[in-house]
């Protein structure tokens, strides 16, 4: 999948109405995986038949290296594609959004997501890679990530739900940087970085086997992650207000006055500004990211959506 495409999904992704991502309740969606599951409805109106397919196991067994297999393993979707890595950037004046410098390298993540599923297109397990690319503020950071679409009890500044990840709870493992490994039990959110400073470069690999698994969706099938299930919030030490994501909350706290989110994601490996150059200087049409962020009825979504093409 060249540049192109991989915008064009990001893109088509954004098009779902945020209101979908309000208060979502329990919805989830499951994966379509090369024909494992098939439904129809008998000529009798009798319930639909799934047809299994034998070739993914039931509780199939994870990969050894989920993102550098040669090809892609059966019953495993990945976000962006295989062997390529998203991004996101943040701004870190939380409490001042109309303070910043604009350049957007006060931290820069680049992450990956691969979903496994079994031969009954349940969610099983997931694996996420995570790598700190730039950290120039002269603030220090932790990076949560939220799989219950609920940061709002941990955040004075956040009241957004957006849509669950997972159904349930997970189990986690955590191979740090330093190669040790930490565990933990029956989370929906947990601290991926701990802390920013000194961390450029850093790679945290996680695991996380799902406790709770809903009965597979016959009508509601999905053959792409979905990268606002995974909400990634950063926060400034010594502050109990968080950074969002544009893509997933755009409310007044997350913009400056003139339209400059706080922290955006982008389907590819993103190479941030210099440190104090303006990211409209390096990135033109990035004004018109912020004016459909101001209001999104004046500019079409793809072109609002475009703008770190260079």
């Amino acid at each position: 999948m060249n540049f192109q495409l991989k915008t064009l999904l990001y893109s088509l992704i954004l098009k779902v109405p945020l209101m979908a991502f309000q208060n979502c309740g329990s919805e989830m969606k499951f994966a379509q995986i090369e024909e494992s599951v098939v439904s129809s409805e008998g000529e009798d109106g009798s319930p639909p038949v799934t047809v299994v397919d034998d070739e993914i196991p039931r509780t199939p067994e994870a990969p050894e290296d989920p993102f550098n297999e040669e090809e892609d393993t059966p019953g495993v979707i990945y976000l962006p594609i295989l062997d390529e890595w998203a991004s996101m950037a943040f701004e870190d004046n939380v409490a001042r959004p109309d303070a910043g410098d604009r350049d957007y390298n006060d931290a820069v993540f680049n992450y990956r997501v691969a979903e496994q599923y079994n031969q009954y297109n349940q969610l099983i397990r997931i694996f996420i890679e995570l790598r700190v690319r730039e950290k120039i503020s002269g603030n220090n950071h932790r990076l949560h990530l939220y799989l219950n679409g609920d940061p709002t009890a941990d955040f004075s500044n956040i009241s957004t739900l957006s849509s669950k990840a997972i159904p349930g709870k997970a189990n986690v493992t955590m191979t740090l940087p330093d190669g040790n490994i930490e565990y933990l039990q029956n989370v929906d959110h947990f601290v991926v970085v701990p802390e920013t400073s000194g961390s450029k470069g850093d790679i945290y690999q996680i695991q996380l086997d799902l406790i709770d698994m809903e009965e597979p969706s016959l009508s509601e099938v999905r053959n792409y992650i979905d990268f606002r299930r995974y909400r990634f919030i950063l926060q400034n030490h010594g502050q109990n207000m968080g950074i969002d994501l544009s893509e997933i909350n755009s409310s007044d706290e997350m913009l400056a006055t003139d339209g400059y989110p706080l922290g955006f994601m982008i389907p590819t490996d993103w190479a941030p500004p210099s440190e104090g150059q303006l990211i409209d200087n390096k990135y033109p049409n990035f004004e018109v990211y912020r004016s459909f962020l101001l209001d999104p009825n004046s500019i079409p979504i793809d072109d609002a959506y475009s703008w770190f093409e260079m």
